[in-house]
Parts: structure tokens; sequence; C-alpha cells
């Protein structure tokens, strides 16, 4: 297949069988890379890898009708190291016929492996993860040795395309990077890796591929430096990843029937996920909720065995091939049934679920939300609950629950105390709130005013520390307004409130935080520069003090909080945060920042996927484990401050929640109401959360 010189109208995506039905969804391209045949005799030839290509080939051209002109297929001796990256660039980057939000596919079927990182190239372990072209450990026609191809360069590829065709780009990789980390005989199916060991005589140059991933959008190729971090890791905003297993776990391929009956070598996950994906377009009730991630939660099986598939990227949630997200989908919920046929949802006291809270139910077959609540939790749990089924919209014995959601549509909170002359709809409000008649027995007043609305808050925190009386205009009515308040108020002061036999225990969850500026290190490679921390520690000698209680308030703080002052009058400065774990248990952190000046609140750090190993490791020989946001090995970004226009100083509190197992918190997000400038088996341990807040001001020195 090659690209076409001009692309057809785009075919039917969510279609309800398989036969192509022309519409006006999103177009799709793909470049699909798959080697059974290396050139090297120190690599195994596979089997099934380009038999995994030929199949997804066929489900975008059959299935989704996808023109043949829009994929091309790379097979064997065609997937070189050369070609690979040239087709890359010409087929996908620089294709004229891909027009901004439409689908990007690249898939990857054959061994992985992970080499010694370069010097001055920063991955955690010291590791980085390559994909091998048939050519690797071969010669090309100069004598230069072939490397794989590092996700560094890959990141790199991914930016580019997403800065040029916009970040409706999917990257299926059905390989694993273990190499000999994970040693283990090859009973179930030969493994997609190579070790390590192979590649020790050959290390990969620090130069290796410095014009893809110094790349940076606008500016040409002298301008500063900026390296991306690769297909995994960090919060992904370019793309979605799945990849056929854990970084410790293996990839298999064995013989398995076809749809035919004939037994043919395939890959294990893309076996899978194709059965899935052909299952869900037969089905336009289940396509219609199908997510990125909940079509990998729908893989795991005993057909995958030890395989455990893994989705990260931002965008996971957004329905296939497309940027639509679900709506609520943030606050919806998994539904699961036990033995004795009780009903459980996967949310718990750490997401907000409190006894009461009511949930409707999203149902296969039904377009919309049903208004109608179903279910009530009755016995919450650290991160899940039980619920009790008040209607027969949910058939406890018969129905397939996963297919099913549970969406919030009342989370019980205690009701926000609200002055106001305006009229309120809170009936269609994810949380309560009531009228009071004077300003010293609210929480928030409303009023209007030149400009806009004049919002006053009276919640502890915001009352002592912030700039409490804020004006907005332009931003929807004072319901959306409240809601709004009402939502931020609600996860930055929720706690966790352990009885006292537990009260201990759960406080040694609680990590130390160190957030400190950053610098280049002098002694990094100059090709590569790494980030280190630099000067002051923030918070290291804050004195904890009680947040002032306000008698009439909703809301409180359960224990003393730390506060650090930063003088940011240089602007170009870039920050980073440490995390100290001092317990016996792996922990999960999740980092917010809630800014009061415009009622949001931003991720600075969440668990890449539920899948990888608990990022915040537990102490070690009496030393905390450690995990660093912004710089370091975990592939996140650095941060910077910046001040409102015409403002001498700014205050917004950064809330940390750590939990013993993953949860999706991507629920506690909220966007601007305003605008500014600114091989043991473990023992099982019980779930527990922790949460605590530091207050941030950032100011300009005169």
């Amino acid at each position: 297949m090659a690209p076409a010189d001009a692309v057809a109208d785009s075919d039917m995506l969510q279609t309800s069988n398989p036969t192509p039905k022309k519409d006006a969804h999103t177009p799709i391209f793909g470049l699909l890379v798959a080697i059974d045949e290396y050139h090297s005799n120190d690599i195994r030839n596979l089997r099934g890898c380009v038999n995994d290509a030929n199949d997804f080939a066929d489900f975008l051209t059959v299935t989704l009708g996808v023109p043949s002109a829009q994929i091309v297929q790379l097979s064997n001796e065609q997937a070189t190291r050369r070609a690979i990256l040239d087709t890359f660039e010409s087929h996908l980057i620089n294709n004229s016929n891909i027009k901004e939000g439409d689908a990007i596919v690249f898939f990857f079927a054959g061994h992985g492996s992970q080499v010694q990182a370069p010097e001055g190239w920063i991955s955690p372990n010291n590791k980085i993860e390559t994909i091998l072209p048939c050519d690797v450990l071969t010669v090309d026609s100069g004598g230069k040795h072939i490397d794989g191809i590092p996700d560094q360069t890959f990141g790199g590829l991914i930016q580019q395309l997403a800065d040029k065709k916009g970040n409706n780009i999917l990257a299926i990789i059905d390989s694993c990077h273990s190499g000999g980390v994970a040693r283990s005989d090859d009973s179930d199916g030969a493994s997609r890796a190579v070790d390590p060991e192979v590649f020790s005589p050959y290390p990969m140059p620090a130069t290796l591929d410095q014009d893809v991933w110094s790349w940076r959008p606008g500016t040409n190729r002298d301008a500063e430096m900026v390296v991306y971090r690769g297909l995994k890791h960090g919060v992904m905003e370019s793309h979605v990843l799945l990849a056929a297993c854990r970084d410790n776990e293996k990839a298999r391929e064995n013989a398995v029937a076809d749809r035919a009956g004939t037994r043919r070598p395939r890959g294990l996950f893309t076996l899978h996920l194709l059965e899935t994906l052909r299952e869900g377009y037969a089905r336009k009730e289940l396509l219609r909720q199908l997510t990125y991630a909940r079509l990998i939660d729908r893989l795991s099986g005993p057909g995958l065995k030890e395989q455990h598939p893994v989705c990260e990227g931002s965008h996971k949630h957004r329905q296939l091939f497309s940027q639509s997200e679900l709506r609520g989908e943030a606050t919806s919920f998994r539904i699961r049934r036990d033995s004795d046929n009780v009903l459980h949802i996967c949310a718990g006291r750490i997401h907000g679920v409190g006894t009461g809270t009511s949930f409707t139910v999203l149902r296969p077959g039904v377009p919309d939300y049903n208004d109608t609540t179903v279910l009530i939790a009755n016995k919450v749990n650290a991160l899940n609950c039980t619920v009790l089924n008040t209607s027969d919209l949910i058939d406890v014995d018969r129905d397939n629950l996963d297919d099913f959601r549970a969406e919030v549509d009342l989370w019980n909170s205690q009701p926000m105390k609200v002055c106001t002359e305006e009229t309120l709809l809170s009936t269609h409000s994810q949380f309560k709130y009531v009228k009071v008649t004077t300003k010293k027995d609210c929480d928030v007043s409303l009023d209007k005013c030149e400009g806009g609305w004049a919002l006053d808050r009276f919640d502890p925190l915001t009352l002592q520390y912030a700039q409490s009386q804020i004006v907005l205009s332009g931003v929807g009515t004072p319901d959306d307004i409240l809601g709004a308040v009402a939502r931020w108020n609600f996860h930055l002061y929720r706690f966790n409130e352990p009885t006292s036999d537990s009260a201990d225990d759960l406080r040694t969850l609680r990590p130390e935080v160190q957030l400190r500026t950053l610098k280049v290190d002098s002694g990094s490679n100059a090709l590569y520069p790494s980030l280190i921390p630099d000067g002051e520690v923030f918070f290291a000698h804050a004195k904890e003090e009680e947040a002032q209680p306000n008698p009439t308030s909703t809301y409180g703080v359960p224990e003393a909080v730390k506060t650090a002052r930063i003088d940011v009058r240089d602007l170009s400065k870039y920050y980073g945060l440490t995390l100290l774990n001092s317990s016996d248990f792996d922990l999960w952190p999740y980092v917010f920042y809630f800014d009061p000046s415009q009622c949001a609140t931003q991720c600075w750090y969440r668990p890449p996927s539920k899948e990888g190993h608990p990022p915040l490791p537990k102490k070690s020989n009496d030393q905390p484990g450690q995990l660093t946001i912004g710089y370091g090995g975990s592939g996140t970004e650095p941060f910077g401050f910046s001040l409102p226009e015409g403002a001498r100083e700014d205050t917004g509190f950064l809330k940390i929640f750590v939990s013993t197992s993953y949860v999706d918190m991507g629920g506690v997000e909220q966007h601007a109401l305003g605008t500014r400038g600114a091989c043991i088996k473990p023992r099982p341990i019980n779930d527990g959360w922790y949460s605590s807040v530091y207050v941030l001001t950032i100011f300009r020195a005169t």
C-alpha cells in the first residue's frame, strides 16, 4: 500500500456491522510496521507479526472502510530503520492529505528491548526502551552500526506529528521491552523481546536521532533544546498508547485458530484487541460507550494469561479514533457484581463517595444517561462501595455489567451555603447548596456588579491565604458559577477522616514534599541537557499552622498546613517536586494545584497507567522511596509560575492524594471560571489513602 495523492471521502466509523458505509466521520490514516524476519543472527525470528499487521489492515479497510491508499504497511525487509523513520515523516507528518484532527494510527509488531541510556540521557533505571527494525545490529552501506529506534525518537516524531496534525493519534505496540528482566520459558508462546545483553557491545550514541528529539515547535534548530520523553512515561498530551504488556512482562505470540478455523501464529495482544474492536463495531450500543481505556479493560482474561495490556495518555477516555470524550466520563465508574449478587461500584472515599451518594446508570442501547437515579451507596470503602439497586433498570441476575457504567448524580456532600439575591436551579448540580440570608452565615456570596459577578468566598483556606473576592465576567449563569465553586471546594476539603484506631497508620502514608527550583546540570550531555534541583527547598523549614476555622463555614481542614512563598521576579525559572515515602507501602500519588483566583484545578502529576509499578516506592533500608516530578526519570515536565496582570502576589493550594492502589482521579481536575495571565507473592494489604494540603504563595519582591 502507498500514500494516496488525494483523500477520498471518509468512511463510516461508528457502524453496526462490518460493511463499510460512507459518512462524514473522521478520516483515518495509518502506518503499520511488522517484522518477523531479522537480518542479524543474534536476533531470533518471530512468526506472527506480519499476520497481526495484515489483520489490523483488514480491520481498518474492511470493518471501518478506510481507503487502502491511506494505510502504509512495512513488513519484514521493508521495515529497515531508515524506512520506518522516513515513512513516518512522509506518510504522516508531511502528508498534506491529513488534516488537523484526522485520526492517525501507528502500529508496531516485532521485537523490543532495552539498552543502556547514552551519557546524559535521563530515563528510569538508566535504561532506554527501543523497538527493533529488521536491520538492527547490522551495518549500513557506510559501515555504520544500525541501532534500534529509542522511544525518545518516537516521542519527538509524535510531538512533531501532533503539532502539525493534532493529537488524535493512537500508537499500538505489540512488543515488550523487559528483555532479561523477566526471564521465563516460552511454554505459553514465544516472547517478542531481545535480551539487552545482545546490545552491550554496541552502546547507543548520545547524538542518535538528535535532529528528531531536539525538535521544538515554532522554532529553528538553533533554539533552546527540548527533549521529548518518548512513547511512554509522563502525562502524554500528544497521543494515546496501547501496549501489549507491563514493563516487566513478556508480549507473547502463539499459534491460534483464526476466524476461518486455520491455525496461524499471532500476537496474543493484537489478536484479542482486534476481536474486541470488531465486537464493538458490530454492536452500535457498545461502540457508543467504547473509549480507549474501556477497550483495554475489556481485554483482561484467561486468553492473555500473564499479559496485562496498558493504556496510557491524557486522552485515554476519548471515544475510538475521535477527539470526543464521553459526557461524565471523569465521574463515571465501572460496576461489578460479587458472588452474592451484590453490586459494587469502583469508586470510594478517595473519589469523594459517601453513604447516600447516588448514581445514574449508562446502559448499552440507551443513547444518553438515564434521568432516574437507580443506585445508592450504602457501604463505602476507601476505593469502592456497595450500592442499593432501587429500580429494575439493572437485572442483577442476568445483565453483563461489563457494558454498564455508573455516573455520579449527587455526591451527597454537605450543602454549600450561598448568599445571593439570584434565583437558583441547583437541581442540575452534582453538589448541594442552600441559600442563607446573610453573608456572615455563608460559604460564598454572589452579587451582580459592574462587569459581571462579584464572588466572595468564606471557606477557611481562601479566606485566610488568598484573595477572597474576585470579579467574573462571561462565565455563564449563577448556577454555573456556584456549581463550579461547590465542586472546587468539595475536592479541596476532602480528607480521609480516620477512626482513632487507624489514624496513626494512615498518617504514615503522608509523603514528605520538597519543592525546589531547577537548573541545567552543567555536567550533563550538552546535546541532551538534564535538570537538577537547585537552591532552597520550599516547605522544608516551613512552620505548620492551623487554618483558622470559620465557625459558620461548611468546610474545614483537619490538620495543620505548611506554607511557602516563592519570589517570581525571574519568570524564566522552572520548578520540580520530590515526594519522599517513609512508609512500608508502595504508593500511587496524585498532585493537584487548586487556584482560587479562577476556581481551577490543575493536575501536576498522576500515574500514567494502572498497569505499571507504583510510582512512589516504599522505604528501603531505612531510606525513603522517592518520586521526582518535573525532572529526573519520571518523564514529567517541569512547571513555572506566573502572576495575574497587575498583581503583586497570588496564592494557590497544593493538594496531594496518595493511595495504596491505583485509582482514576480525573474527576478532580477543573477548568477555570475566568481567565488570567498565569517473584515473591506480595502480602495483601488493605486499601488506604491520605491527602494533605500545602499553601503556595508566589510574589514579586519590590
